[in-house]
C-alpha cells in the first residue's frame, strides 16, 4: 500500500529562513512576494537544492551580483 506524504518546502536567502506562504505558490512566486521585503532578491534566482535527509525540499534564493560598464 502507497503513503502519500506532503513534502515541507523550506526556502533560505542569505542567513536568513523564510517562511513557506502557501502551497500552491510557485518557489518563483515565493521570490517575487520577498522581493518587495529585500530589494536584493528583485535580481536573484531560485536554486532547488533538493531534499534534505528529512525529507524536506530546500530552495535558496541566490541574488545575482553584477557591474555597471
Amino acid at each position: 500500500m502507497a503513503v502519500i506524504t506532503a513534502i515541507q518546502r523550506n526556502f533560505s536567502f542569505n542567513s536568513l529562513e523564510l517562511d513557506d506562504l502557501c502551497e500552491g505558490f510557485t518557489p518563483e512566486e515565493i521570490l517575487e512576494h520577498y522581493s518587495g521585503v529585500y530589494p536584493e532578491l528583485t535580481n536573484a534566482k531560485v536554486v532547488n537544492k533538493g531534499l534534505d535527509d528529512t525529507g524536506n525540499m530546500n530552495f535558496v534564493f541566490d541574488p545575482l551580483v553584477g557591474t555597471k560598464g
